[in-house]
């Protein structure tokens, strides 16, 4: 992502703290490869500023179904079909603060408001570096949507800069449920949940829409 958006300044005068990754897609050719890097405008934001050197003819603004009219590159004319697909798609990923933060011994069980705050931080990493595809007709990697629902003791530890802190006013799971269920229902892209509840994970498997499970460890390791 780091290298996308220094070309993108470099080239297009994107502005980065205008846009919000959504995901990657490599393509590999069998010798070389390139990767496609996915984001959204901020709300407000002013994206784009034009060409800023002799390597940029021209920029404009391309309505997504029009695409395919121009001259694309001979590479990206193949991948456009896969990738317009993927266009205004994110991950939403929900994580079960309680269990999550239960999967380490780290001295939560001294310290819940403390452990909550770290896993928020970490959560603000991954948020940032990009995780991995959970399914497999999805693109390469994902730049999620981070909801954290924290419950009991936990509750106020405020919210991030990308991560959404939820306290859950009564049982956690419920609000998780309630969560990944309205995250299923806008149809905007996949939901994961993190969590190894297995009473949680039997409710969000009864969900409708499909709901990926994942274990705590792809989120703070083993």
């Amino acid at each position: 992502m780091a290298a996308a958006l220094r070309e993108g300044r470099e080239e297009a005068g994107l502005n980065p703290d205008a846009l919000r990754p959504r995901w990657w897609s490599i393509a590999d050719h069998r010798g070389w490869a390139y990767t496609t890097v996915a984001a959204e405008v901020r709300t407000g934001a002013a994206a784009l500023t034009g060409p800023t050197n002799w390597e940029t003819a021209d920029l404009q603004w391309v309505e997504r179904g029009k695409v395919g009219e121009y001259n694309l590159h001979p590479g990206l004319a193949v991948a456009w079909p896969y990738l317009e697909r993927l266009i205004g798609q994110r991950l939403t990923l929900v994580v079960d603060g309680a269990n999550v933060v239960g999967s380490r011994p780290d001295g939560w069980w001294k310290d819940r408001f403390g452990a909550a705050i770290r896993l928020r931080d970490r959560l603000e990493t991954l948020a940032a570096g990009g995780l991995a595809n959970v399914e497999s007709d999805h693109p390469n990697g994902w730049y999620p949507e981070v909801v954290m629902v924290v419950e009991g003791r936990a509750r106020g530890i405020g919210q991030g800069q990308s991560v959404r802190v939820v306290d859950a006013p009564g049982e956690g799971d419920d609000e998780i449920v309630a969560v990944a269920r309205a995250a299923a229902q806008a149809g905007r892209g996949p939901v994961a949940v993190a969590t190894a509840d297995r009473g949680l994970i039997a409710r969000l498997r009864a969900l409708p829409g499909d709901v990926a499970i994942m274990p705590p460890s792809r989120l703070v390791g083993k």
